[in-house]
């Protein structure tokens, strides 16, 4: 069997780290979601908002494009401007999400 130099190691091994980057480009909008949801409660609502917003523009047919829209109109609204949904009531919905498909 033919031995391999070192160059040839290095492009398998960089053609392999780049493949792995491709393929896993993409993140599911269930977890973009639950990012999202994961940001409000930090108060950083100006990333929740471009993550909800990278839902709907990714994967605009899904289920998750649907709750992300919601969401970014309910942060629209100025009782819920600049916080966590506004009330616990609210709060509790952002939960919901999570758990469901």
């Amino acid at each position: 069997m033919k031995k391999l130099n070192g160059v040839t190691i290095v492009l398998v091994i960089l053609g392999l780290l780049f493949s792995l980057m491709v393929g896993c480009g993409g993140e599911s909008p269930e977890r973009l979601f639950e990012t999202a949801q994961f940001e409000e409660k930090q108060t950083n609502i100006t990333h929740a908002r471009e993550l909800y917003q990278r839902i709907m523009d990714e994967h605009p047919e899904s289920e998750w494009a649907k709750k992300a829209k919601t969401r970014l109109e309910q942060l629209d609204r100025p009782s819920t401007r600049g916080t966590l949904g506004g009330s616990v009531a609210n709060n509790s919905k952002i939960d919901q999400g999570l758990g469901s498909k």
